[in-house]
């Protein structure tokens, strides 16, 4: 993926969804006063796995509900933030294009665990 296909993938509507479903369980968390995080949603036929990390969160949509999934997606955001030595997102300002570049570490995560 260059940088300009990862533009329009990443597009202000699946930010903006990203965006709300983080406040969402941020928001259920502070009203149900429930302690650690949401991991599954249901909308539809649509699973929504989320795993959160000391400085990121990710969230997995799938048809499929499956303990590997969540497993899998716990490992990415964890081997994620060890990518030098966490530092990286420790002041990140949320741009993902930089992150999806054809040599970069992520997508040579995202194949090695995924697939």
């Amino acid at each position: 993926m260059n940088k300009d296909s990862a533009e329009k993938y990443y597009n202000d509507e699946k930010i903006l969804l990203a965006g709300l479903l983080y406040a969402f369980t941020r928001g259920v968390n502070e009203v149900e006063n429930i302690g650690g995080n949401i991991e599954l949603v249901k909308k539809g036929d649509t699973y929504f796995f989320f795993a959160f990390g000391k400085n990121i969160f990710g969230i997995l949509f799938s048809t499929q509900n499956h303990i590997i999934l969540k497993n899998k997606l716990d490992l990415f955001i964890q081997e994620v933030e060890n990518i030098d030595n966490g530092n990286k997102f420790e002041n990140w300002d949320g741009e993902v294009t930089a992150f999806l570049l054809p040599d970069n570490e992520l997508i040579s995560l995202l194949d090695k665990i995924f697939r």
